[in-house]
């Protein structure tokens, strides 16, 4: 094999070609924890992506994924990639969770770059609880908070200006898509019941490539909603089926 190649760069050589360079493994080091004093479940699995995030589509173009058991945290991973698949000129990310078997525990909600544009390829991130503690929470209501997107459809959304939604407590809802915003009505929103407005007003302006798709699936997942149940500073709109639609996290002031 090693004669084969040599004979192949002569010839290129003699044509006055040079040979075409082979991709070079790399990887990126990933640490993670979190806050809450929780022990994992035996099955606990970390997983950790990496991420093309240079358009604003609603889910991110995986480049890169591992998986680990783990018993506890901090817990670190090394998610191999080709360097060839990488352009100095896109932004890339890390992405996050903890499972326990189809249950997400945990997951990494903040944009953290990585590769390119002076980010390391070493990094430490802090994971977010997707279930809270067994005892209910005293906070159940949808007004008068800042909510922003995180999740849609089951994807995970990693995005510097996700979607953002708030309710006042007579019903008028407001979303900004990170593009248009748009406010109507809702005339149901009580004990965990929500049914996005038949008719909404928005500023309708012409999103740069890629938002639009964010904006219209932001608004397909709101469409499809009838529930929502609340832990704390998390929100989970619901289907019909139970199902999670758009999951959405409180704004700090």
């Amino acid at each position: 094999m090693t004669s084969f190649r040599q004979a192949c760069a002569a010839v290129l050589a003699t044509l006055g070609l040079a040979a075409p360079a082979l991709a070079e493994p790399a990887e990126v080091q990933v640490t993670a924890s979190y806050r809450e004093r929780i022990a994992l479940p035996a099955d606990a699995q970390l997983e950790v992506s990496l991420l093309d995030i240079s358009r604003a589509d609603a889910a991110a173009m995986r480049l890169g994924i591992e998986t680990v058991a783990i018993s506890g945290v901090p817990a670190s991973v090394a998610v191999g990639y080709d360097s060839d698949d990488i352009d100095p000129r896109l932004t890339y990310a890390i992405g996050a969770r903890i499972l326990s078997g189809d249950r997400v525990l945990f997951r990494l909600t903040e944009v953290t770059p990585v590769i390119t544009r002076d980010a390391p390829t070493e990094v430490a991130v802090l994971l977010t609880q997707m279930q809270g503690p067994a005892a209910p929470s005293t906070a159940t209501g949808l007004t008068g908070i800042a909510w922003s997107a995180y999740e849609i459809a089951g994807r995970a959304l990693i995005a510097r200006d996700p979607p953002m939604f708030t309710m006042d407590h007579t019903g008028q809802i407001g979303l900004f898509t990170g593009c248009n915003r748009y406010t109507g009505m809702v005339e149901t929103y009580e004990a965990g019941a929500f049914v996005w407005p038949d008719q909404i007003a928005g500023t309708r302006m012409a999103c740069p490539p890629g938002q639009d798709r964010l904006e219209r699936d932001i608004l397909e997942a709101l469409g499809q909603s009838t529930g929502y149940i609340r832990n704390g500073g998390l929100l989970t709109f619901t289907n019909e089926a139970g199902l999670a639609t758009a999951r959405f996290r409180e704004r700090p002031e």
